[in-house]
């Protein structure tokens, strides 16, 4: 890999690995942080990196990594922090669904928030997923299978639903 393509490789993508970041961390700062590590190892990595395989599936996965264990090192902060409004308003827009959404992911383990986010936040099919996370489909299911519960737990106790009207998202 050459200079300028590294450089194509950052313009496409770094933004798409900051957002990422982010979904998993909360931190716009420490997404950067950890993004600017993940383009670090790329270069560093360039010549090992095989042409036929998309160099997406090499960032995605070093990011998602990256993140776990940043996520291991710190004890999560459940703060409610821009949330109060959301988590106390019955009328929610899309957009303050999302939120809230993302901010269950705090309370799901590392790789159920890390399969959660690229699957139903990212919208990428399982192959890559995989690809990404070196996990077998058996793996990558289960965990998106209780990172969805665990979401809808905490949806249901937030707006007291009871458990029969609490209907399976389409996969």
């Amino acid at each position: 890999m050459t200079e300028a393509e590294f450089n194509r490789i950052l313009e496409k993508y770094q933004m798409t690995i900051i957002h990422t970041i982010h979904n998993m961390v909360y931190s716009w700062e420490v997404a950067r942080d950890l993004s600017q590590e993940v383009f670090i190892r790329l270069w560093e990595n360039r010549k090992k990196i095989k042409p036929d395989k998309p160099v997406f599936n090499f960032l995605y996965r070093v990011a998602i990594n990256r993140s776990i264990d940043h996520l291991r090192k710190i004890k999560p902060e459940f703060s409610k922090m821009d949330y109060e409004d959301i988590l106390s308003s019955d009328d929610l827009t899309e957009s303050e669904l999302y939120k809230l959404i993302i901010h269950c992911t705090r309370h799901l383990q590392p790789k159920q928030r890390a399969v959660f986010i690229l699957r139903d936040i990212e919208g990428l099919d399982f192959q890559d997923i995989e690809n990404i996370l070196e996990l077998p489909a058996g793996n990558l299911q289960s965990n998106l299978y209780l990172a969805r519960q665990n979401i809808r737990k905490l949806l249901a106790k937030k707006f007291n639903i009871e458990r029969e009207f609490i209907y399976e998202i389409p996969t």
